[in-house]
């Protein structure tokens, strides 16, 4: 029963967090998630404790085979379900995912399956687990794995001395999890010693989780300057609290014995699994139809559990019902005899597409060097500059020169969100008479569309408002995500300064360190439209085998070779830092409206980890402010608040959510419309002090 409901209690809060209630939900489920991996050690000891008793060839085969296909295959089917809805099936995460290796050391920046992190903890613990118990056959279980335990505890403190992101990726990187499923091991084998009273049982939970909580405080406010060695405590303080709920669980199944609640206790946890894997697509489903919170939680629980119980019923119990049984006693030489060979022919196999698969990119690099520049050459070997930057289609159309763009095609609800659409803007505005006309740009944070697939306004609605309540005015909000002021340059003298505007604002931030470092103005947007958009860009092993990759998209089809051989032009190279390229660009945004009789501002947005946000380790816990992209955030933004206090078309608004306790954030980077409506709020404010809200 407390594996059913430990799934329900993380797909829950997701269906509430979806209508913006408080984050705390989103502990419920990490609480949630914690439960569910003692509970796997728990659970899954017998089995070990098996393998561990008749080691054998076969009998780890035949442990690998029964977790896997209990695990793995109903896992497959789901990644692929929402890899394929979330467009993202050819992305090199699908493949990464598949394997459990996208969360194995770091948590990547943008996840289409969040919460498959927890499922790599679980099958990469299966794999160690029993390689260990085989390899050391001969020692003693709680010795294997006391002293597993006590190396996943020195490499948590290594990454707390080497690794810059280790706050971040403690919680849910495999590498540091793998002991949290240990722990419920341990427990099975020394079971006997725990004291079978109720209340001490219940004791020890309600102290490992207030000491949890004094530990997550010390984290959050760096108590001492020791957050990491707080963090690291609560970590195992949260595995204590899970180790406790289940030993106590276990002491109260003996109160209930009734038929009734075995039969729900097998339902709950026969449908665990499948609710765990697919709560998160029909929730948004369920919630995009509109309804209340309490008709969405109803409908979309309800749904979740037919779905599972269906999934379980027709697709799950066969791979449960036809697992392979373990070999003990005389028919282990037997099936030991039988394995070998099919162990020898699939070592062989792996062995000798690895070779192939190691002489296809060697010679492949060796092709591509003779015949270089190339485009295939450019995006697939000396890509090193854009990292993991993926380069699949993030918008509906392409801007020849821009990279993405939104179609016109795209329409709006205008009665809810209060925009209408024109050829690349949303624009708010008046339906007649004579009014002052605001152009904006920006990036995710300032784009119309994102908003509205959030179910949520814009901040230049708010902006729009806030005008009219002092002239007459209309908003063309032309921002499109991933534009840093290279692009809202281009897009201003191209598209903006040509309808005449009055006002141009511009909201800057993270994304002015979204480029290429040496051809500021491209961005892998530019690069990857620079590719035609081909297939090719999107093969999931161009980030395993670079080089096979840009032979495929060389040669696959006759008909872009020749454009292949063409080289990559992406402008002078230069060494500018982020800070004087965004200098830069707003003085010549600033130079060329005034040319054209417009006013320009820049606004220098907020964002999580600049300031001084009331919720950023609560909300946002995760994020770690030693992390090297935050810690480039906070240089540029140093240099840039400096010089915005000295140029009067500049405007401050990083600052503005400081002390606050409300959620003003949808995600790290992005404000949800509550903070959007402060930073319209401001802007306002400001424009009108600076008289821009006249004709």
């Amino acid at each position: 029963m407390l594996r059913g409901l430990a799934a329900l209690g993380v797909a829950v809060p997701h269906i509430i967090l979806l209508f913006g209630h408080s984050v705390a939900w989103e502990g419920v489920s990490i609480i949630a998630v914690e439960i569910f991996f003692a509970l796997s050690g728990y659970v899954l000891a017998p089995q070990v404790i098996k393998l561990h008793k008749y080691a054998s060839r076969y009998n780890l085969w035949v442990f690998f085979f029964r977790r896997w296909i209990r695990t793995v295959t109903p896992y497959v089917i789901a990644v692929t379900l929402i890899a394929t809805l979330t467009s993202n099936l050819f992305s090199s995460q699908f493949l990464t995912k598949v394997l459990f290796l996208d969360t194995f050391i770091n948590v990547p920046a943008t996840d289409f399956f969040a919460i498959s992190w927890s499922l790599a903890v679980e099958e990469w613990y299966y794999v160690t687990a029993a390689l260990l118990v085989f390899t050391f056959r001969k020692s003693k279980l709680s010795t294997i794995f006391l002293a597993a335990v006590t190396v996943l505890f020195a490499v948590k403190l290594l990454g707390i001395v080497f690794d810059d992101n280790w706050s971040v990726a403690v919680r849910r990187a495999t590498i540091y999890r793998l002991d949290a499923i240990a722990f419920g091991f341990l427990m099975f084998l020394w079971q006997d010693r725990l004291s079978p009273s109720v209340a001490f049982a219940s004791l020890a939970t309600l102290a490992s989780t207030g000491l949890t909580l004094l530990l997550l405080w010390g984290f959050k406010s760096n108590a001492y300057g020791l957050g990491e060695l707080f963090m690291l405590l609560a970590i195992y303080c949260l595995s204590a609290f899970s180790l406790s709920v289940v030993h106590l669980t276990k002491l109260l199944n003996r109160y209930f014995s009734s038929p009734a609640v075995k039969r729900a206790s097998r339902f709950l946890g026969a449908i665990s699994y499948p609710v765990y894997l697919f709560h998160l697509p029909i929730a948004y489903a369920v919630h995009r139809l509109g309804y209340g919170l309490p008709a969405t939680l109803v409908f979309a629980a309800g749904l979740i559990v037919l779905f599972a119980w269906l999934f379980h019923e027709q697709i799950e119990r066969h791979f449960i019902d036809n697992r392979p049984s373990y070999a003990t006693g005389p028919d282990l030489k037997a099936a030991h005899d039988q394995i070998t060979p099919i162990f020898r022919a699939g070592f062989g196999i792996a062995v000798s597409a690895a070779a192939l698969l190691a002489v296809s990119e060697i010679a492949s690099q060796t092709y591509l060097k003779s015949i270089r520049p190339t485009l295939a050459y450019s995006l697939f070997y000396e890509g090193g500059e854009l990292g993991n930057r993926q380069t699949k289609n993030l918008f509906e159309a392409i801007d020849p020169i821009l990279g993405y763009a939104h179609p016109k095609e795209l329409a709006y609800d205008t009665k809810e969100f209060g925009v209408s659409i024109a050829p690349g803007f949303g624009v708010h505005r008046p339906k007649q008479g004579d009014y002052l006309k605001v152009y904006a740009l920006g990036g995710s944070t300032s784009d119309p569309y994102i908003a509205v697939k959030n179910n949520e306004r814009p901040w230049t609605y708010h902006l729009y408002t806030e005008c009219r309540k002092v002239i007459n005015c209309g908003v063309w909000n032309g921002a499109v995500g991933g534009f840093g002021s290279h692009q809202e340059l281009i897009k201003l003298i191209r598209d903006v300064l040509p309808e005449r505007p009055d006002i141009v604002v511009s909201l800057h931030g993270p994304n002015e360190l979204n480029r290429i470092l040496t051809s500021p103005f491209t961005t892998g947007y530019q690069l990857t439209q620079a590719t035609k958009q081909s297939e090719d860009s999107q093969l999931w092993f161009s980030g395993w085998f670079p080089n096979v990759a840009g032979l495929v998209a060389l040669v696959r089809d006759s008909n872009e070779r020749p454009f292949a051989k063409r080289d990559i032009f992406m402008g002078h190279r230069n060494t500018l830092s982020p800070f004087d390229s965004w200098k830069r660009n707003i003085s010549m945004m600033q130079a060329v409206s005034a040319v054209w009789g417009a006013r320009y501002y820049t606004v220098l947005q907020p964002i999580v980890g600049v300031g001084d946000y009331g919720l950023e380790k609560d909300v946002f816990g995760y994020t770690s402010r030693n992390d090297a992209y935050y810690k480039n955030v906070a240089e540029f933004y140093a240099l840039a608040r400096a010089h915005c206090a000295t140029i009067g078309y500049c405007i401050d608004v990083s600052q503005i959510f400081n002390g606050s306790n409300e959620m003003l954030y949808r995600d790290i980077r992005h404000p949800n419309e509550a903070g959007n409506k402060l930073i319209a709020h401001q802007v306002a404010a400001e424009l009108q002090k600076k008289g821009a809200f006249s004709k």
